[in-house]
């Protein structure tokens, strides 16, 4: 692995800590706005509400950081590669989903244009997905090489833990949109969607402890290195 600087180390879990508190002020707005029952069109939610497009700043400026750590990490095994690539393409795909969306609006009487603009939008959701998982297997790899298999085992498990939180935000979605099942069990949805809410906080809380902890590891080795200690 080529020398990187030690605060490579120290800056990632920091840029991660931002993508996921940005990410969890984003679903706390739409979990409060399901459970309430309020109105609001889910295009309007995603494009023009105030406290989304905020959250939409820090998570991109949050994956710009991301990469850039990425980028001088990314020697560490295969899977770090991967992460930095998909989250290289994660910046472009949100720039391409921005202009398909203003042209959506464009022509938003067309139906073949709204639902080409909405299966775009999957993309870049999709890239940051993967960009925290391939992170996730990368740091399996790590614990692998070193026989750390416990760590080894819990990081892999993280990594379906990550994805299915991901679904699971997506299936509340579809049931946003299912206006009768919101108007036919207010209760039992609402439920879900703080039931949903909450195991995601979970789960990030878990993979951002899990990627501190790998990060100050290697911070510590790396500073070790340099000083000729090991």
């Amino acid at each position: 692995m080529k020398d990187t600087s030690v605060s490579v180390y120290r800056i990632f879990p920091f840029v991660v800590c931002i993508m996921f508190l940005s990410i969890v002020v984003s679903m706390l707005s739409f979990m409060i706005k399901a459970v309430s029952g309020t109105p609001f069109s889910v295009y309007d939610y995603q494009f023009n509400d105030r406290l989304y497009m905020l959250c939409f700043l820090f998570t991109y400026i949050a994956l710009v950081g991301i990469m850039s750590c990425l980028y001088q990490i990314r020697d560490v095994n295969h899977e770090m590669n991967a992460a930095y690539i998909t989250s290289f393409v994660y910046i472009i795909t949100e720039a391409v989903v921005f202009v398909l969306a203003w042209l959506g609006d464009v022509f938003s009487e067309n139906t073949f244009v709204r639902l080409f603009v909405y299966i775009c939008k999957i993309f870049p959701t999709a890239c940051l997905l993967l960009v925290i998982a391939f992170v996730l297997m990368g740091i399996t790899h790590h614990y692998h090489d070193q026989r750390k298999d416990k760590l080894c085992v819990k990081t892999r498990n993280l990594v379906i833990y990550w994805i299915s939180s991901f679904a699971t935000q997506i299936v509340i979605n579809i049931f946003f949109h299912l206006t009768t099942i919101r108007k036919s069990a207010p209760i039992l949805f609402a439920l879900f969607s703080i039931g949903v809410f909450l195991y995601n906080l979970v789960i990030i809380v878990m993979v951002y402890k899990r990627i501190t902890e790998f990060s100050m590891e290697y911070y510590i080795y790396q500073y070790n290195k340099q000083r000729g200690l090991v």
